[in-house]
């Protein structure tokens, strides 16, 4: 009985986030001009992807380890870009704590292990300057 407890136990540690979040995450991406939401066509990618999307508005992404940039063009406003910073999910952190790193490393592997912020607002330089 304890064998068979364990071993139910390790299977759902191993790839928590994997099991829990998936390899998708959905951001919401503001533009603004002192304070003036500006609709702005953008893009943004990792090493995963690429998305086009319009501002103020949700885009559906895919979870890297890496930094996701978003570039986009404002009109009056230039063109200018940013970088979202992935870090560190909790049920990573519980695989490392837990689980001994195995499904920590099943996590990375599959990018289930990080995510970006899901509210981003930007105000380009140049707004600062108006």
């Amino acid at each position: 009985m304890k064998l068979l407890l364990s071993g139910a136990v390790g299977f759902f540690l191993v790839g928590c986030a994997t099991l829990l979040s998936g390899t998708d995450q959905v951001i919401q991406v503001t533009t603004v001009c002192r304070g003036i939401r500006m609709p702005t066509t953008c893009v943004a990618s990792n090493d995963k992807g690429r998305w086009i999307f319009e501002t103020p508005n949700a885009v559906q992404i895919k979870k890297s380890a890496d930094d996701l940039t978003i570039t986009c063009q404002g009109g009056l406003l230039g063109n200018y870009s940013f970088k979202a910073t992935s870090t560190a999910t909790l049920p990573m952190w519980g695989n490392i704590i837990a689980g001994g790193g195995i499904g920590a490393v099943v996590d990375m592997q599959n990018s289930t292990a990080f995510e970006y912020p899901v509210r981003m607002v930007f105000e380009p330089a140049i707004c600062k300057f108006v």
